[in-house]
């Protein structure tokens, strides 16, 4: 769902790494569910999130996390 929304906003992943400073294949690999944002740090959903305008939680359910535990 995060592909779909970057594609109606525009944004490339590659511009979205740029934005971010977050490397494009963490970025290609949460887009494409290679891997799941509760093994990112903090900091990392947090800067994606307010990069792209959106709370954590609407950024999680556009990657399909249901839940995101923290210890």
């Amino acid at each position: 769902m995060l592909k779909e929304y970057l594609k109606n906003k525009n944004i490339s992943v590659y511009k979205l790494a740029d934005l971010t400073g977050i490397p494009y294949t963490t970025l290609n690999e949460l887009i494409n569910g290679k891997k799941n944002i509760s093994d990112c740090k903090i900091k990392t959903i947090e800067t994606l999130a307010k990069t792209l305008n959106l709370s954590i939680e609407s950024l999680l359910k556009l990657l399909n996390n249901k839940i995101l535990k923290i210890v």
